[in-house]
């Protein structure tokens, strides 16, 4: 008979991961909120169908016969429109075209092709902690090791900081790129104009530095959000932008992403996509095409689309802010993104007086405290989400076991 028992097969050592991050906190989640039916605020998706318009761009795409291989760069038309569009972003007379653009397997696909294309062993990867837990997985596979600068948590006014002496302490010759997530998944936060400059001026040191930006929630953000790139043609020079419709258009399971960088760049980065993925999803590629042009325009009383999706999100994110103020617990105010890292430590001291909760094993994440509290309000509340300290390096164990 067949069988499903362990092998003595052993997977390539790259695939090794980390028992506190990539798929191991996402399985103990959803294992949980299966198990108990619990709402699920842990999962970066929206549970709300996608506007009109962009159904009905993907349905038109599929009927006109837009069905076949896409060219490996993406189509033609859509890395036109989105260069347009960027170099508008960009201002100051910035004239991109398609060939600064590269359509990607989601902008998950777009960092992936960028960590392989750019990363040899022993690489250094300087990202902002706390950090997707994804990162640590995809630069870990193409031999890049994590530095990571971790965000202060500033006490008075309960909001997320960079430390520029942290930042600056972690380049070194061996850094090869900087990861900068602005707006920043899990925290919210948002770099400054005033920041990125700062950035640029440090890295003035580093010539060997590419700056790797995930820019998803480019579009959902309270505080103003600055394109490092168009700060000055060295930043251009260096950076790979990486972003996606996924979040944008509620559309996340299009896996519709691109990456905007100078042409050098962009043609490593066309080579380490193709290896991983021929080409991309073409009719969702084409409907793109359409979509981009109708979210510039007037939508619903406002003047663009994107400014009717931003409210939308501030309206949602005040809203559970003041629930999660009213339940006794600590909000770290988002600035951006649609994510709120939550202060549970008085839950937490309450469990532990209680007896809940077990004793903390270093070597086993499932008995964080942030952990059995996740499990405990997925059990008992019926809410669903994510343990803070899954975002964090796994050899450190401090404040953050106080967070969700």
């Amino acid at each position: 008979a067949f069988s499903n028992d362990e092998h003595t097969y052993k997977p390539a050592s790259r695939l090794e991961i980390d028992l506190t991050g990539g798929k191991v906190v996402w399985e103990f989640v959803e294992r949980l909120r299966v198990k108990h039916n619990a709402i699920n605020h842990g999962k970066g998706f929206p549970n709300w169908s996608a506007p009109r318009f962009v159904k009905k761009a993907a349905m038109n795409a599929i009927a006109n016969d837009c069905n076949q291989y896409a060219p490996s760069a993406g189509l033609l038309e859509l890395r036109q429109q989105i260069a347009k569009e960027t170099s508008i972003k960009y201002g100051d007379g910035c004239t991109l075209n398609e060939d600064n653009v590269q359509i990607t397997n989601g902008c998950f696909g777009g960092l992936d092709a960028a960590f392989r294309a750019f990363l040899n062993k022993g690489d250094e990867v300087v990202l902002l902690e706390p950090f997707f837990t994804w990162y640590r997985t995809q630069i870990s596979h193409w031999g890049g090791v994590i530095r990571p600068v971790q965000l202060d948590l500033e006490p008075n006014l309960n909001v997320w900081c960079l430390n520029m002496a942290k930042l600056k302490a972690a380049l070194n010759d061996k850094t090869r790129i900087l990861l900068l997530n602005t707006p920043h998944n899990p925290t919210g936060f948002v770099l400054s104009l005033s920041q990125m400059r700062e950035i640029a001026e440090l890295l003035r040191a580093f010539p060997q530095v590419l700056v790797v930006t995930d820019q998803v929630y480019d579009y959902i953000s309270a505080a103003a959000v600055h394109q490092f790139a168009a700060l000055s043609p060295d930043t251009f020079a260096r950076t790979i932008v990486c972003s996606s419709a996924s979040k944008t258009f509620s559309v996340t399971g299009w896996r519709i992403g691109w990456v905007i960088a100078p042409k050098k760049l962009i043609q490593y980065i066309n080579f380490a996509a193709r290896a991983s993925s021929w080409a991309v999803n073409t009719p969702c590629q084409r409907a793109m095409v359409d979509i981009l042009k109708v979210a510039a325009k007037p939508y619903k009383g406002l003047p663009s689309y994107y400014e009717w999706l931003n409210d939308m999100y501030t309206q949602k994110r005040e809203r559970i802010v003041e629930a999660i103020r009213q339940c006794g617990m600590i909000p770290i105010v988002p600035s951006g993104a649609f994510f709120v890292m939550v202060d549970v430590s008085k839950y937490i001291e309450i469990l532990k007086q209680k007896n809940v909760l077990k004793a903390v094993d270093l070597a086993d994440p499932h008995t964080f405290y942030d952990w059995q509290f996740c499990a405990w309000l997925m059990e008992t509340v019926g809410v669903a989400v994510i343990p803070g300290s899954a975002f964090f390096d796994a050899t450190k164990f401090d404040k953050q076991s106080d967070l969700a």
